[in-house]
């Protein structure tokens, strides 16, 4: 059982926590929640950037659609300070969350050896105000955070996702992200307004029409927040992609080594 927060929509937007709810129960009553977009964002030696996108497995909603990354902001351990009575905000429960997701589908392997990497907070780029894109739909209405991740230049992406016990690697795609918008507005599109009709089309003409799964499309569909990512891309600082220190070339510790 998955738990996850439940939100409302105070005056000029805030997000103020209402309680939790298991999440299946949560979608099917309708009740506004939390979750998070991630898009990675890489950058070759001309300075050109382009963002990952995965095609959904046949086995998931949207199968082969287009989309971005990310999840629900649920009841794990950015909310043990809760628990312990101590202040949050909502702000810091959505970043804990991004780093999670981050770390849980990403997968970010590291230099020549492909050593794991996490990510970390100063990683992740906000775009746009906590719980910006808005997304009604029956059974899911949802207020999403958008944040960039920007892959380092000696690091590589290896995402994956699973159905119950069953995991698989996630496939993706390079793209300018204004390629993305291009397509989206040249195909008739039917999956993200209906995963019921995505799922009878299928995979294969899902990805041949183009279609997108509705995380990426409440970006796509609010001209806004499409700008502001767009903007957000290209003035992310080149150090963002920095390459990390791998195991190889990490300095010497002068302290001695703890006993185990």
């Amino acid at each position: 059982m998955e738990l996850i927060p439940l939100a409302s929509e105070e005056k000029e937007g805030q997000l103020v926590l209402k309680g939790f709810a298991e999440r299946k129960w949560a979608e099917t009553q309708n009740l506004l929640h939390l979750t998070t977009l991630l898009i990675p964002v890489v950058r070759d030696a001309e300075d050109n950037r382009s963002v990952v996108i995965q095609i959904r497995h046949e086995r998931k909603s949207f199968p082969c659609c287009r989309d971005v990354f990310g999840g629900h902001v649920s009841l794990d351990a950015e909310f043990w300070p809760l628990l312990l009575g101590q202040s949050f905000s909502v702000e810091g429960i959505v970043e804990a969350a991004a780093m999670r997701e981050a770390n849980e589908e990403l997968r970010l392997q590291r230099g020549a050896a492909y050593e794991p990497y996490d990510v970390a907070r100063d990683r992740l780029y906000q775009v746009g105000a906590t719980g910006q894109a808005r997304w009604d739909g029956p059974g899911n209405i949802e207020r999403s955070t958008v944040f960039l991740v920007p892959i380092p230049e000696n690091c590589r992406l290896c995402p994956m996702d699973n159905v119950g016990i069953d995991f698989f690697a996630v496939e993706t795609e390079l793209y300018e992200w204004l390629k993305l918008r291009t397509e989206f507005n040249a195909n008739v599109q039917y999956a993200y307004k209906d995963r019921a009709q995505a799922a009878k089309a299928g995979c294969a003409t899902n990805r041949q029409s183009w279609q997108f799964a509705d995380g990426v499309a409440r970006i796509l569909l609010d001209d806004p927040l499409f700008t502001e990512v767009d903007t957000a891309i290209r003035s992310l600082p080149i150090s963002a992609f920095a390459a990390v220190q791998t195991e190889q070339n990490q300095p010497v510790q002068r302290t001695a080594k703890r006993r185990r």
